[in-house]
């Protein structure tokens, strides 16, 4: 589970994600913008638990890094019941 993201990341630069193409991008994106973070606090964007919990958060408090509350209101919507 802990390379699941950059498995994750090679298929969708491969184009080998399909119609699942904007999920990917949704949670890279994400995860591109907690980089910044990590200055502050320690955030292991690497392990897909963390990232999917900072989803949850992010929703609660309506804002993730650089992504609007849109994004952030699909993301459970795209990335399936991991999120539920």
């Amino acid at each position: 589970m802990l390379q699941f993201l950059d498995v994750a990341n090679r298929l969708h630069r491969q184009g080998r994600v399909g119609a699942a193409a904007e999920d990917f991008e949704l949670v890279l994106r994400a995860r591109a913008s907690l980089q910044a973070v990590q200055a502050k606090a320690y955030i292991d964007v690497f392990n897909m638990e963390n990232v999917f919990g900072l989803f949850e958060m992010g929703r609660i408090l309506r804002t993730l890094g650089t992504l609007g509350t849109d994004e952030l209101r699909d993301s459970r919507r795209r990335c399936g019941p991991s999120l539920q």
